[in-house]
């Protein structure tokens, strides 16, 4: 939010005059917000700004974002998503997949900074995210990364009165709605082995599907443990509903 928050506060004086900024600039944006206090933290030492977040999908479940964060996360758009769940493993592959992954490891000359602190935390927001679905979305930005630990300093956590329902065993979404309870078989056009693809995403939360799945990809002869088809009039017998 624009004046929501002020940096650089070395006085009494001027966190008082901080105080009332912040307080008009929100009256000002909203009106009729209830304003119940503001928040006076240490400022931390310069260091490389990441972003960590996760949202909840209506198609896909729980995706996790990391990225080159801060103030020009929105211009820089240097992220990677993955479908969740993801390990350690996933996510330093992840962190490794960035344009800017190479101010991490030490670009020029500079200090490499604590690749397996970010990993760590990142880690713990996944738990995090999975362990409660009443967790709709979170937003760690930015996430601080030096070159011996990290510090996540602004964090947003958006909680829904009515999460979806918890993943059912053994896949990473909600079991399919009601309305595929009349249909006996489903085919998944475009359907992937690759995690980070679409097509993965949706043949994995078509798991639970009591009726017969057809994944259909010329190149994979199964995918999800699923017999997989090169295309739709390859898939033998009559699938497709009367």
């Amino acid at each position: 939010m624009q004046g929501g928050v002020i940096t650089g506060i070395t006085s009494p004086e001027a966190a008082k005059k901080a105080f009332a900024a912040i307080t008009a600039n929100v009256r000002a944006a909203y009106p009729g917000a209830e304003i119940r206090g503001v928040i006076l933290e240490a400022e931390q030492a310069q260091g490389l700004e990441l972003i960590v977040g996760g949202k909840t999908d209506a198609a896909f479940g729980k995706v996790l974002t990391i990225g080159m964060g801060g103030t020009l996360v929105e211009l820089l758009r240097d992220v990677a998503i993955r479908i969740l769940p993801v390990d350690e493993d996933g996510i330093l592959a992840m962190v490794r997949s960035l344009k800017g992954h190479p101010l991490i490891a030490g670009y020029r000359h500079a200090a490499p900074r604590d690749e397996a602190a970010f990993v760590r935390i990142t880690g713990a927001l996944v738990r995090m995210f999975l362990e409660h679905p009443e967790i709709s979305e979170f937003d760690i930005n930015p996430v601080i990364l030096y070159g011996e630990g990290c510090c996540a300093v602004d964090a947003r956590i958006y909680i829904d009165d009515t999460p979806e329902p918890a993943p059912v065993e053994g896949t990473g979404g909600p079991a399919p709605a009601g309305l595929l309870s009349g249909i006996r078989s489903v085919a998944v056009v475009g359907a992937s082995q690759d995690p980070d693809k679409v097509g993965y995403a949706i043949c994995r939360n078509m798991l639970p599907f009591s009726g017969d799945l057809y994944p259909v990809n010329p190149k994979s002869p199964t995918i999800l443990g699923k017999t997989a088809y090169p295309s739709l009039t390859a898939i033998p017998g009559r699938w497709m509903p009367p």
